[in-house]
Parts: C-alpha cells; sequence; structure tokens
C-alpha cells in the first residue's frame, strides 16, 4: 500500500483504514493531553488507562459532528453556494454537540470516575466559559475534519487540471500543423463533392 492510494483512494478498504488512522490519532492526542492534567496526583499509567477509556467513550459524539459536516453539510451546502445555511446549520450542530457532551459528562463520566477510583469532576461554575470552551474544541474537530477533506479534494482537482493540461500541450502542435480538421468540415467537403 503506498501513501498516496492510502490519502487519497475512495476504495471502500482505503477509506475504512485512514478513517481508523484519523479517530485513533484523535483519541491518542486527547488522551495524551488528559493524562498530563493528572498526572500529579496519579500514575502515569492509571492516569493514561481511564484517559484513554472516557476519550474513546466520547469520540463516537466527535464522529458524528465531523461525518455531518464532511458528509452533509460540505456537499450539499458548501459545494452548492448556500454559504449562509452551511454556517447557520454548522452552528447548530455545535449547540447540539455540546449538549450531547454535556450529558456525557453529566450521565457518564462520573460512574466511570467512580468505578475507576478517579475524583469525580467538579460542575463548571462559569456556564459561559464551559460553553465556548466546549464550542472552540468541537469547532476544532469539525474544521480539522472539513480541511482535509477539502484539502483532498482539491489535490484531485489539481491532478484534473494537470492532465487537461498535459493533453492540451500534446493536441497543440497537431491542430497548429492544419494536420487535425473537425469531423464535420470533411464530411460537408464530402458531400459538396458528391453533389
Amino acid at each position: 500500500m503506498t501513501l498516496y492510494l492510502f490519502i487519497f483512494s475512495n476504495k471502500r478498504n482505503y477509506r475504512i483504514a485512514m478513517h481508523s488512522f484519523f479517530w485513533i490519532t484523535w483519541i491518542l492526542y486527547y488522551a495524551s493531553v488528559e493524562t498530563l492534567g493528572r498526572l500529579p496526583k496519579f500514575s502515569f499509567s492509571k492516569s493514561f488507562f481511564y484517559s484513554l477509556l472516557e476519550v474513546t467513550l466520547s469520540t463516537p459524539i466527535d464522529m458524528i459532528f465531523c461525518y455531518s459536516i464532511i458528509y452533509f453539510l460540505l456537499p450539499r451546502f458548501l459545494f452548492k453556494g448556500r454559504y449562509i445555511s452551511m454556517v447557520l446549520l454548522w452552528l447548530v450542530f455545535s449547540v447540539l454537540f455540546i449538549f450531547f457532551f454535556e450529558m456525557y459528562s453529566f450521565y457518564i463520566v462520573p460512574h466511570l470516575r467512580e468505578w475507576s477510583g478517579m475524583p469525580k469532576p467538579a460542575m463548571a461554575q462559569d456556564y459561559l466559559w464551559m460553553f465556548f470552551s466546549l464550542f472552540s474544541q468541537i469547532n476544532m474537530e469539525g474544521c480539522v475534519a472539513a480541511s482535509i477533506k477539502l484539502g483532498k479534494l482539491w489535490h484531485i482537482k489539481q491532478q484534473e487540471i494537470d492532465l487537461l493540461k498535459s493533453e492540451k500541450s500534446k493536441v497543440e502542435p497537431l491542430m497548429d500543423n492544419g494536420s487535425v480538421q473537425p469531423v464535420f468540415l470533411v464530411d460537408m467537403l464530402n458531400r459538396i463533392e458528391v453533389l
């Protein structure tokens, strides 16, 4: 498997491998960040394991958000020039994500931490800061997913343009010599000659 096929192929097995790689990297990144925040109080292995568990269980929420952007918003709104609708729906999706993430934090995380012996999360006192923190986090994820998708599409389109330019450069010398003539002109001349 070449790196080019891994990144740009639309075959199912390559796409699954590419998306799996992205989400595993994402989970490891957030688990590492969470682990660094817990290190002084707990051992590295315990902190990392439970951080990894929490992040892995919350990742489906992130996946739904990112895939709703790259497979719903981009093709149905951005590519069709409906920019205001796309931005408004993106904001609605962001608020929904914050709601689902808060439900996860309120109903699931305390039980995970109680089971693991970690302290229960403290409830946020500043709701506005918490909202903007989650809002920036989810939109960073969405922007990363959208930029990967748009970068991939740009590269494919650029290759198509390069192919068209090379084909044009092959045909131009033949047209300058006059050796290439439109078929309809030859047919018309043959009909006139017969008449």
